[in-house]
């Protein structure tokens, strides 16, 4: 009896130590580093005198003289250029912030300026024709003239207007580095008619600009 005892002791020691038992392998390790991400610039500059220095915020693009009278214009262009390293396909336009006050009657000075011609300069050399009367057709009461009050009036606290390149055909309106320059141009007329109510009258706007890669369009007018 003992010794079959002594026999099962001996079995499972054996079996306790096969447990631990390790069987090796060839093997081969490597390591991969160093990876990392980074993003380009998309990078909006704006002037209003054609010159080579570019700013993020510029003024007096229309103004009128103090002593403006009916039937006189003002006009003026702002030029636009992308430093960044990322194309843009579309631009947007937000006239925003509208003022106005002076004058009799309660009157708005914006429904007695109209615009007159609309342009826009792509790559520094392909002007469109005036795109006023057709703009004037989508917005306000759709008679054909376009005033500032209805210019202003879409959209008034967002971006209402685009613009794309589909001259080109890579669509690309301002190209990474400044590549491509486009520009657009506005000339206004004091409504010719404007009565007496109009005197010492005054209003402005805010013109907001955004240059994106790739963004929807929806619910905005091309300029």
């Amino acid at each position: 009896m003992k010794n079959i005892i002594k026999s099962l002791v001996v079995v499972i020691a054996v079996s306790a130590i096969a447990g631990y038992v390790t069987y090796s392998e060839f093997s081969s390790s490597a390591t991969a580093t160093n990876n990392t991400f980074s993003t380009g610039t998309l990078d909006l500059e704006i002037n209003n005198d054609g010159g080579s220095d570019y700013y993020k915020t510029i003024s007096n693009t229309w103004e009128s003289p103090s002593n403006w009278a009916p039937g006189e214009k003002v006009d003026g262009t702002i030029h636009m250029t992308n430093i960044g390293s990322i194309n843009s396909h579309h631009v947007y336009f937000g006239f925003n912030s509208p003022t106005h006050g002076g004058g009799s009657n309660s009157i708005n000075l914006m429904d007695k300026i109209i615009v007159t011609k609309l342009t826009e300069t792509f790559n520094d050399t392909h002007t469109t024709a005036d795109q006023s009367t057709t703009l004037a057709h989508q917005v306000g009461n759709y008679d054909g003239v376009l005033t500032l009050a209805e210019l202003v009036g879409f959209n008034p606290s967002g971006f209402g207007y685009y613009s794309v390149d589909d001259q080109s055909g890579d669509g690309i309106i301002l190209g990474a580095g400044n590549q491509k320059d486009y520009s657009i141009y506005f000339e206004f007329q004091f409504d010719p008619n404007a009565g007496n109510d109009y005197q010492n009258a005054q209003c402005g706007f805010t013109l907001n600009l955004n240059a994106t890669q790739n963004s929807s369009t929806d619910g905005m007018l091309r300029i």
